[in-house]
């Protein structure tokens, strides 16, 4: 049976079960990634790194706090880039591409403004970053500013 399209009508039941393999594939992905950038090494929990891989609540709330924590915004960019480019269909090659192309152009805006000859940046940086400074190692006197 079919509605205005070519495509058979779908039971509740088999959305519901393509829905849970989209989420299983979405947390394979995201360990992969996690496991490809070894996340674990900079991960606050212990069990990360006592395990050397993501072991905490969600392969994705490691990812997202490696992500603010210790990326710039470039880089940030450049890796979303590609990761946009492949979910709206993109190769592997071209994906690449488009990050390295984005990479290129921040690079361009960071040698022109040091130069002084900067246009109109391509990364605005946010009026207060989130981000805290990293902490002293233990013993060191945290300086005063």
């Amino acid at each position: 049976m079919t509605r205005h399209s070519e495509e058979p009508v779908r039971s509740v039941a088999q959305r519901l079960a393509d829905l849970e393999r989209c989420n299983e594939l979405r947390k394979e992905a995201q360990a992969h990634m996690a496991a490809a950038f070894e996340i674990w090494r900079a991960c606050s929990r212990k069990s990360c790194r006592r395990s050397q891989r993501c072991a905490g609540p969600s392969v994705a709330t490691c990812l997202s706090e490696w992500s603010s924590n210790y990326l710039d915004d470039a880089t940030r960019a450049v890796l979303q880039a590609g990761v946009k480019a492949r979910l709206a269909g993109a190769g592997v090659e071209e994906a690449c591409a488009v990050a390295e192309a984005l990479a290129e152009r921040i690079e361009a805006e960071r040698a022109a403004a040091a130069a002084g000859t900067a246009s109109a940046p391509l990364l605005t940086p946010p009026a207060s970053s989130p981000r805290t400074p990293p902490r002293p190692p233990r013993g060191v006197a945290h300086s005063a500013r």
